[in-house]
């Protein structure tokens, strides 16, 4: 009698295999004549295009160069902005010669090192606009976080360098007394960045870009600085780079729905999932209990979030499933299995809810189980029997 409930199980897993047109699992597991398929995913290195667009054509504005980070776990860029510097030289020289005409006339001669008050030499209101980035339309109903930033101020003469300061303000956010660092090192050539974070040095910023903003700074010398003039003559470039650390991290401004690409993980071929003709074709539903869907990945980015299957063509027959590690489930009792029954699968975003998008998505593994109630008819058995 053991060998029947076996049998049935057995019959009911080859079924689904072929009804659904799947590969042949990796195994089967039989408790309490609850039959489980587990398949190696095929779908590695998801299309992250597919759910959130192209990701890689954001837009920040005009002379805003986006690298792609290549080594980081998050889908991240690298924004990198070459401040726009220009007539250094000529404001210096005119505030150097003003000052030399003052210390000419009251000493009559001009000392190596001449003295210099706390003096404005280029100031630069609005140079540039750092726009709210222009994502891909399912990002539309996210906030970006704050961001992280750095500052580097560099040129080839240390000794003026150490004798300027730099005021930089980025919107209502301003940045006082900034000194000189070492270079960004960023390459100038290329769309890429292999670095983990920002690069080193500079000086630390936060950043927030939900909103257009103007950029503005301002180069002075610092008080009470004696300058040597033949120190001077080395050179006046100054080199000002800003570099944003901007990973795919949002939080969700509202309730919103995100429809996930895995329809055809459980049903290749569309249709019915258990290949039923009609609504009248029940035979192979009644001896089903429940059913239970699984889908592992690699990465999870919905770490507070839901998933949603719905059963039907139209997007009706909504159910709610967990997410627990990375492993998404959804459980649908036999009632629920109407025809024609046609899963597609969404996360749930509640106010609040993260997303995280990784640089590598895909599904690891997916697992179809099914709870098996069925009743045998032994009265043939026991007919004249008699206690």
């Amino acid at each position: 009698m053991k060998r029947l409930p076996v049998f049935l199980v057995l019959s009911l897993v080859f079924f689904f295999v072929f009804a659904c047109d799947l590969q042949l699992p990796k195994e089967i597991e039989i408790v309490k004549q609850s039959p489980e398929l587990r398949f190696d995913a095929d779908m590695k290195d998801i299309d992250l295009d597919k759910i959130f667009g192209d990701l890689e054509k954001v837009n920040f504005g005009n002379k805003i160069r986006i690298l792609t980070c290549d080594n980081t776990n998050t889908f991240t860029l690298l924004v990198y902005i070459d401040v726009p510097i220009v007539n250094l030289k000529e404001a210096f020289d005119n505030i150097i010669d003003n000052i030399i005409d003052d210390i000419r006339i009251k000493l009559g001669t001009v000392p190596e090192a001449i003295p210099v008050s706390d003096t404005i030499l280029v100031e630069e209101k609005d140079i540039m606009e750092i726009n709210s980035p222009e994502l891909p339309s399912a990002f539309d109903i996210f906030a970006i976080d704050s961001l992280d930033a750095r500052l580097f101020i560099s040129g080839s003469n240390n000794y003026l360098l150490d004798a300027l300061a730099v005021n930089l303000s980025i919107g209502d956010v301003s940045n006082s007394s900034l000194k000189r660092t070492n270079p960004s090192n960023i390459p100038l050539e290329t769309t890429v960045y292999n670095g983990t974070s920002l690069p080193a040095g500079g000086h630390d910023l936060i950043i927030d870009i939900n909103e257009k903003s103007s950029l503005s700074f301002e180069i002075y010398l610092k008080q009470n600085e004696a300058l040597d003039l033949d120190k001077l003559k080395d050179g006046f470039d100054i080199k000002v780079e800003l570099a944003i650390w901007f990973p795919f991290e949002f939080t969700a401004k509202e309730e919103t729905e995100l429809k996930l690409p895995f329809d055809n993980i459980f049903n290749e071929g569309g249709g019915d999932l258990f290949g039923r003709a009609s609504a009248s074709d029940e035979s192979f539903i009644e001896m089903i209990d429940s059913i239970y869907f699984e889908i592992v990945l690699n990465e999870n980015p919905f770490p507070d979030s839901t998933i949603i299957l719905r059963s039907r063509p139209d997007g009706t027959g909504a159910f709610n499933g967990v997410i627990t590690g990375n492993k998404l489930s959804v459980s649908i009792d036999k009632d629920n299995i109407i025809y024609p029954f046609n899963p597609s699968f969404s996360i749930s975003f509640n106010e609040n809810d993260r997303i995280i998008v990784p640089s590598v998505f895909s599904i690891e593994e997916f697992a179809f189980k099914a709870k098996v109630r069925y009743t045998v008819d032994i009265s043939n058995i026991t007919d004249g029997w008699k206690l």
